[in-house]
């Protein structure tokens, strides 16, 4: 107590949490169980989804797919989180890495994956035929026009409008759709 019945100020702790993401296995087909669970234990996780159109029954659907099926991201600080927790939590196999201390991801990788998903949910849209661009450096000045996606995070384009011309798979993140008044200028 200081002098007039005054309290001192408690000195302040400043606490840095020093959160990083790391890489969890799952158990086959458990990955939204699995991050159920760590979300109850108080852990931030992360399921990297994209849409993907299918046919059910005749009619196209869109539905969620996982880009890493069988992973999970936990974000946690190693020195003061309670991590062995994440291995023994139901759908969890492992965290990868050493059995020491889990390898976390270098920084800025959930953060990349984080920028380019919503603008693959909306290029998975395009219809055969659809104008796009590339922002590839040999291939900018080029007339294009998507065929069809292949595969999670990549797609087809033909660059000639002839239905024979060459066709180049091309990282989606590299792929403009074409809208408005360039459209006309494509085609």
């Amino acid at each position: 107590m200081r002098r007039g019945g005054e309290r001192a100020a408690a000195p302040s702790r400043v606490v840095r949490l020093m959160l990083r993401w790391y890489v969890a296995e799952t158990k086959s087909q458990q990955e939204r169980r699995a991050q159920k669970e760590l979300i109850n234990q108080a852990f931030s996780t992360l399921l990297l989804v994209v849409m993907d159109r299918v046919i059910i029954r005749g009619a196209v659907v869109d539905r969620p797919q996982l880009i890493w099926p069988g992973y999970l991201l936990v974000a946690f600080d190693c020195e003061t989180d309670p991590w062995r927790a994440v291995s023994s939590t139901r759908g969890v196999k492992r965290l990868l890495g050493p059995i020491e201390a889990p390898t976390p991801l270098r920084p800025g990788f959930v953060e990349q994956y984080a920028f380019v998903i919503p603008f693959v949910n909306d290029l998975t849209k395009l219809q055969r035929g659809d104008p796009v661009t590339i922002d590839a450096h040999k291939l900018a000045d080029r007339k294009a026009w998507f065929h069809r996606m292949d595969g999670k995070l990549r797609c087809k384009i033909l660059l000639d409008n002839l239905s024979t011309g060459p066709v180049v798979s091309v990282p989606m993140v590299q792929v403009s759709r074409v809208v408005g008044s360039q459209a006309r200028s494509v085609r």
